[in-house]
């Protein structure tokens, strides 16, 4: 009589064991999302203004780079040739003499834009 009482007391809880299972399964990143906004909020509270002001500059800083590296990248590299005008008269004027320049190419190696100037020729001021 008593194994018959207990037996159903186990099969609820195996049942309930079962549930909790998972629930807790389907929700898996829910703890670290929360821990994540916890730790946010705690630090973004408890540091004084300066730093806050440091941060933020920080980051904006960053985006305007990254704007300018992804402008030139796509907008202004690729036609390049559209600024070849401008491009020798400013030469010219560094150097002092006349300058012609033949073809002006531009392609990233990396993460670093490269510049190449073709059939440049320095002539004389005469």
């Amino acid at each position: 009589m008593d194994l018959g009482v207990k037996l159903p007391i186990l099969l609820v809880l195996n049942e309930f064991t079962v549930r909790v299972q998972r629930y807790s399964c389907r929700r898996v990143t829910w703890p670290l999302k929360s821990m994540l906004r916890f730790f946010w909020r705690f630090s973004w509270r408890h540091i004084n203004n300066l730093t806050k002001f440091a941060l933020l500059c920080a980051l904006l800083l960053l985006l305007a780079g990254a704007g300018v590296l992804l402008t030139l990248r796509y907008w202004v590299l690729p036609d390049i040739e559209r600024y070849h005008d401008s491009i020798v008269s400013v030469v010219s004027d560094v150097v002092g003499q006349p300058v012609t320049i033949g073809k002006i190419q531009a392609d990233w190696r990396g993460i670093r834009p490269h510049l190449a100037l073709i059939d440049v020729l320095i002539l004389d001021k005469q």
